[in-house]
């Protein structure tokens, strides 16, 4: 679990456009199989399913994504404050 939690950690970006993809994709597959011929059958749940996933794991990169940059513009206050600008 820890390996997972520090990949997602690292590679936020990454994990929020997987995320977006899967979606995409479960939307797309949703489309194409609501009809009345897969009526009777679980692929409509199983691409909502997909969808829904994807969704949960854009999150998670998303939240990655914004965690990584507050940690960042705490450091660069931190470095102004101290008179050691980038210029």
């Amino acid at each position: 679990m820890n390996t997972i939690l520090a990949f997602i950690k690292e590679r936020g970006f990454t994990v929020m456009i997987w995320g977006m993809l899967t979606a995409v994709a479960g939307i797309v597959a949703y489309v194409t199989i609501n009809t009345p011929r897969f009526a009777g059958t679980p692929l409509p749940k199983a691409a909502l399913a997909l969808t829904i996933i994807g969704f949960i794991i854009y999150i998670a990169g998303r939240v990655s994504v914004a965690m990584q940059r507050r940690r960042n513009s705490y450091g660069r206050r931190s470095e102004k404050e101290e008179g050691q600008d980038d210029e």
